[in-house]
């Protein structure tokens, strides 16, 4: 099986309400607001930022659609459509790097919580520990 299927796939739903994000559509002149969102920030995990990435390609799709604009054309609304769409993908993106940062610190081991949720950070008898360090004070105190 192709590899990269998902891209031919979705290439051929350009110019439908089935488009999924993944495919190139627009025009040479707005590559730098479609292609990515200026990289993916500390506290953001990659998926999340695909996530975005492909829900900001589709509604701006949908919504030059919606007005009838043709999706490779060049215009002040097109323009319009796509840097809103692109402040909005930007704020969610700000938004969920806010909910890990500031990262607070493992008193015992220094460990910072990445967002990953394989190792929590946790308050326990007015330290912050991880999830390793708690469970080796828990077994020390027995």
């Amino acid at each position: 099986m192709n590899e990269f299927q998902y891209l031919d796939d979705d290439a051929a739903r350009i110019g439908t309400p089935d488009y999924r994000g993944h495919a190139y559509f627009w025009a040479h002149e707005y590559r730098h607001y479609l292609r990515d969102l200026g990289g993916c920030p500390r506290g953001v995990t990659e998926g999340r930022y695909g996530f975005l990435l492909r829900q900001l390609r589709t509604k701006v799709h949908r919504d030059l659609l919606r007005l009838g604009l043709p999706l490779v054309g060049e215009s002040n609304d097109h323009h319009t459509v796509i840097r809103y769409h692109r402040l909005h993908a930007l704020a969610r993106l700000d938004i969920d790097k806010a909910r890990t940062d500031p990262r607070p610190e493992c008193d015992r081991c220094g460990y910072r919580n990445d967002g990953s949720g394989i190792r929590a950070v946790r308050d326990v008898d007015d330290h912050i520990l991880c999830d390793f360090c708690a469970i080796a004070a828990e077994r020390a105190d027995r």
